[in-house]
């Protein structure tokens, strides 16, 4: 039998060897940031040309920043030097304070390394993931001692994103919580920290319901890839959800996030607690299978709803200014800021945080609920109503119902800016 006995010694001085398995586009960034801010990290990939790939993308990273005078080529080199590659899942933990996993959006296959490396590592380590929707609480069950796990969400790129989002499950102690907002602190970064495990957390689960209507409003017709990316660049200042899809690989996140999605929400039904949401998603990823299936992975891939020089060569995507007035980006907008009024009545969030999130994490501007106010919540109201109306054929068209927190600021004259109150106060 294999029994661990904890002893927790969680100063912010106890937490120095991080181990990040899997050294992909999301670990060799989060693997940098750690060693940049002075942490002993073991980068550890079953594949050694993975591995040196991502070693080669932390150099030209850290060489970048020497060029733009961040720091000097001396710093850059300690950093550098502080990165030690592993092959070896097993030998990579067995001095480890504190373990993520970035690896590949599926759950079993992150269970399967937690598991392993909670089986070699010391009695202390606490364990976390980096899953931007997937249920932490699933996670945690896999150790022998649940409490230890945390969900550690960083942004895309990892080294130049502020803000984590810090996710606690049922089981995770007080003592961990505390030693993962330390850490956060030792990172010089700003921690959201989130005390349900629901799927996609604050940012995501907002974000991916804009992401979803822009592919819908694309699949009817509605609007071009071109006029929606075209009216957030021209007219709110966002990246389109279009160029963000390809550039984040999130055609290849979604699909695979996407396997076994409905037994876990049969195990753990508070994780995704919206059925509206997912027959809205649901249509949203059948348009993103076709993409997938022919390869379209986005940059990576050097072909997604933008075609690019070759895989893995990013450029802007070109988008003409005058096509941004044939769509209103709140046309885009509306859904997210009503499931946003939601998790704001069910106290999973509040305004502030969900429109941190979105700036930091999306690095855009402003936030949804800032720009909700700007526009007027009665016509966001408007807006959704006609989109129900639209979509009557469809099995999703009920996530356009206008939340009863809309109705009731609107009730209360608290529509926005131009009436001194909407989700902020102006007067």
């Amino acid at each position: 039998m294999y029994i661990k006995i904890i002893s927790f010694n969680l100063s912010s001085n106890s937490i120095d060897n991080i181990t990040v398995i899997g050294a992909g586009t999301m670990g060799h960034g989060i693997a940098q940031a750690f060693a940049t801010s002075g942490f002993n990290v073991n980068l550890v990939d079953v594949s050694n040309q993975v591995l040196n790939t991502a070693f080669s993308r932390i150099n030209d990273n850290l060489n970048k920043k020497v060029n733009e005078n961040k720091f000097s080529s001396d710093i850059a080199t300690s950093i550098l030097n502080r990165i030690t590659l592993f092959s070896n899942l097993q030998e990579s933990v067995k001095r480890s304070d504190f373990v993520i996993e970035a690896i590949i959006e599926n759950l079993d296959a992150k269970i399967n390394v937690l598991r392993l490396a909670d089986q070699n590592s010391p009695a202390h380590t606490i364990f976390a993931s980096n899953t931007s929707a997937l249920p932490i609480t699933l996670m945690a069950e896999s150790l022998t001692n649940k409490d230890k796990f945390i969900g550690f969400h960083w942004f895309n790129p990892p080294p130049d994103r502020e803000l984590l989002e810090i996710i606690k499950c049922k089981y995770t102690s007080n003592e961990v919580i505390d030693m993962a907002l330390d850490i956060v602190k030792k990172l010089n970064r700003r921690a959201l920290m989130i005390n349900s495990d629901i799927r996609g957390f604050i940012a995501n689960r907002v974000y991916r319901a804009m992401r979803y209507e822009a592919i819908l409003m694309f699949s009817q017709n509605i609007a071009t890839v071109d006029e929606i990316d075209s009216a957030f660049r021209y007219k709110i200042g966002w990246r389109g959800p279009f160029e963000l899809i390809d550039y984040a690989g999130a055609i290849d996140l979604e699909i695979t996030e996407s396997n076994g999605f409905d037994e876990v929400r049969r195990k753990l039904p508070d994780w995704e607690p919206d059925d509206d949401y997912v027959l809205y998603r649901k249509h949203a990823l059948n348009v993103l299978q076709t993409y997938y299936d022919k390869g379209w992975f986005g940059v990576k891939a050097g072909k997604g709803f933008y075609e690019y020089p070759g895989p893995g060569k990013w450029v802007r995507p070109t988008v003409s200014e005058e096509d941004s007035n044939n769509v209103n980006p709140m046309d885009v907008l509306s859904p997210a800021i009503n499931l946003s009024a939601s998790l704001i009545h069910e106290k999973i969030s509040n305004v502030e945080d969900i429109d941190l999130s979105i700036k930091i994490g999306y690095v855009v501007p402003r936030g949804i609920l800032e720009l909700a106010d700007d526009f007027g919540i009665d016509n966001i109201v408007k807006i959704l109503e006609q989109k129900k109306e639209y979509s009557t054929s469809q099995e999703y068209s009920n996530f356009y119902t206008p939340h009863p927190l809309l109705l009731k600021m609107i009730d209360n004259s608290e529509t926005g800016k131009k009436s001194g109150k909407g989700f902020y106060n102006y007067s």
